[in-house]
C-alpha cells in the first residue's frame, strides 16, 4: 500500500474543515492575542446563565428550574445543569476520554462536531455529575478527564474496551511532555469528528464517531501490552526486565501459526496485542531500534486477508527535529516489519507535523532505506484549521 499521492513524503494534505451541528461556521474558540498568555492559573470558565447543553434538544432537561430563570441561585447546592439523560453524543466524549486523558474543549468540540463553547458547556454538566474531572493548567484553560464514576458509567451502558489509557489522577501532569501529548489527541479528536486528512491515505474505509474509537489503541496501552508480552523475570536482578528476543521469538511463533492455517490473521494481533509495539529482528539491532511503539494506531485489521498485506496504519506525531541517526532508527524499525519471521503490523505510517524540517529529514531518511512508500505526511492543524502555531496552550 503506497501512503503518499505522488511518492513524496512531502505531499500536505488539504485543510479540514469542522461543520457545527447547529449549522453554519462554528466559532469554536474566541480570538486569541498574539501574544502568550500572563502564566496565572485560570477560573474554571462557566457560562453566566442557564443554557442548553449541546446542539440538539435531546440533551437538555425539559425544564429549567425558577431559580435560573430569574438569575439567583436560592441554593447553591441545586445542580446548575441538572442534566438526566446519557446520549451518544456523551458516550463518544467519555469514552474518547478513556483513550486520550487530558483534552481541552476545542478538541472535545471537534469530536462532537459542535461549537467549542457548547462542549465547554457540556462538559461542565458531565462534570457536575461527576463523570469528568478537569485539571486547570497555568496559562490555559481546564483540560477535561474521565474519572472512575465516568467509566463505571460507560461500562454500565456496554461499552468493553481494553485499548485505553490509565485514568488520569488530578495533579498529576507532567508539562515536559504535555504539548505532545495534546498534539496526539488532536490527531485523534479530527479522526473522531471525521474532519482528518489521514482518512484519505487508507485503501480501506477508517469510520468515524463511535464506530471508530474501539480501533484506535494509544501509545500508553501500546506499552502496556509490550511489557506484558516481552518482559521476564531477571534473577540476577530480582525484578522484571523487557527481553527484545523473546518478543521477537513472539512474532516469529504467531507468523507460523498463521502460515501454517491455525491462527486466522484477522485475529493474530487481537490474541497478542503486544505485536503492535514494532520489534526488530537480531541481526537489525546493531542500527535499529530494538522496539517501537507509534504515538497512535489505527486497526482496521478485519479487512486484512493475507499475513503479508497489512492495512492498519499508525501515526507519528513529530513536534520536534530529531537526531538525524535517531530518526533513521526509527524508521528503520517501521520498515523492516516486512522482514521474513515478522508479523507486518502497518500498511503505512503517516508523520504528523508543523515543521518543515521535519518533513525534509524523514524524506532524507526513507530515501537512505529505499522505504518512500510506506511513509506519508500531513501538516498538523489547529480547532481552527489554521496550522499549528507551535504553542502548546492553543490546543
Amino acid at each position: 500500500m503506497s501512503m503518499t499521492n505522488s511518492g513524496s513524503v512531502m505531499d500536505f494534505l488539504a485543510d479540514e474543515e469542522y461543520d457545527d451541528a447547529e449549522g453554519g461556521t462554528p466559532e469554536l474558540m474566541p480570538a486569541v492575542a498574539d501574544s502568550a498568555p500572563e502564566l496565572t492559573t485560570t477560573a474554571v470558565e462557566e457560562p453566566a446563565e442557564y443554557d442548553t447543553i449541546g446542539a440538539d434538544g435531546t440533551t437538555a432537561v425539559d425544564l429549567v428550574p425558577d431559580t435560573f430563570r430569574s438569575g439567583k441561585r436560592q441554593n447553591p447546592n441545586a445542580p446548575k445543569y441538572g442534566r438526566t439523560f446519557f446520549t451518544d453524543r456523551d458516550k463518544l466524549g467519555l469514552w474518547f476520554l478513556w483513550k486520550f486523558p487530558l483534552a481541552s474543549s476545542k478538541q472535545l468540540g471537534i469530536v462532537w462536531g459542535i461549537k467549542r463553547a457548547s462542549a465547554h458547556k457540556r462538559a461542565l454538566a458531565l462534570k457536575e455529575l461527576g463523570l469528568v474531572g478537569s485539571e486547570k493548567i497555568m496559562g490555559m484553560t481546564q483540560l477535561w478527564f474521565l474519572t472512575k464514576r465516568g467509566q463505571d458509567l460507560l461500562t454500565f451502558h456496554g461499552v468493553i474496551d481494553e485499548r485505553v489509557s490509565r485514568l488520569y489522577k488530578l495533579g498529576s501532569v507532567r508539562l515536559f511532555n504535555l504539548e505532545h501529548r495534546l498534539a496526539v489527541t488532536q490527531v485523534a479528536a479530527q479522526l473522531v469528528g471525521g474532519v482528518s486528512g489521514i482518512q484519505k491515505t487508507s485503501q480501506v474505509p477508517i469510520p468515524t464517531g463511535l464506530d471508530l474509537l474501539p480501533r484506535l489503541i494509544p501509545e500508553q496501552y501500546m506499552n502496556t501490552a509490550y511489557g506484558a508480552m516481552a518482559s521476564r523475570y531477571d534473577k540476577g536482578e530480582k525484578k522484571n526486565v523487557i527481553d527484545p528476543d523473546q518478543a521477537w521469538r513472539d512474532q516469529e511463533r504467531i507468523a507460523q501459526e498463521v502460515e501454517s492455517g491455525r491462527l486466522p490473521i484477522s485475529e493474530a494481533l487481537a490474541r497478542n496485542p503486544g505485536q503492535w509495539t514494532l520489534t526488530t529482528d537480531y541481526t537489525s539491532r546493531k542500527y535499529s531500534n530494538q522496539n517501537h511503539p507509534v504515538d497512535l494506531a489505527i486497526d482496521l485489521e478485519d479487512h486484512r486477508t493475507d499475513l503479508k498485506q497489512p492495512v492498519s496504519i499508525a501515526i507519528e506525531v513529530e513536534l520536534s527535529l530529531k537526531n538525524s541517526e535517531d530518526l533513521l532508527r526509527v524508521v528503520t524499525t517501521m520498515a523492516r516489519q516486512r522482514e521474513r519471521g515478522a508479523v507486518p503490523v502497518f500498511a503505512g505510517f503517516v508523520y504528523v507535523s508543523h515543521k518543515k524540517a521535519v518533513f525534509e529529514a524523514l524524506q532524507v531518511a526513507v530515501k537512505r532505506i529505499g522505504a518512500q512508500r510506506l511513509f506519508a505526511s500531513m501538516q498538523l492543524r489547529d480547532a481552527e484549521g489554521k496550522l499549528y502555531s507551535g504553542e502548546g496552550w492553543r490546543f
